[in-house]
C-alpha cells in the first residue's frame, strides 16, 4: 500500500474513528462482525457503512501501515 492508497483508505475509515478504535481494528481475536457490532453500539453507524470502515481499517493494518496511519491522524488539523 503506497502513501496515496493509505490516505484514501484512511479517509474511508475516518481519521478520528481509526485513531479512537485502533485497538479494536488491530485485535486479531475479534472478528469483523464483532468490531462492526461494537462500533454500531458505540457510534450508531449504519451497518453497511460500518462494515466498510472495519474492512478498510483492517486493510491498512494488514498492509503494515497502522503506525503510519496513526501518525497521519495525529497530524490532522483539529
Amino acid at each position: 500500500m503506497d502513501d496515496y492508497q493509505l490516505t484514501q483508505t484512511l479517509r474511508s475509515v475516518g481519521m478520528e474513528v481509526f485513531e479512537t478504535f485502533y485497538d479494536h481494528f488491530a485485535d486479531g481475536r475479534l472478528t469483523n462482525q464483532q468490531v462492526v457490532a461494537f462500533l454500531i453500539e458505540r457510534r450508531g453507524y449504519a451497518e453497511p457503512a460500518t462494515q466498510s470502515r472495519v474492512a478498510s481499517a483492517r486493510t491498512i493494518i494488514r498492509a503494515g501501515r497502522g503506525p503510519d496511519a496513526l501518525s497521519l491522524c495525529a497530524r490532522r488539523t483539529r
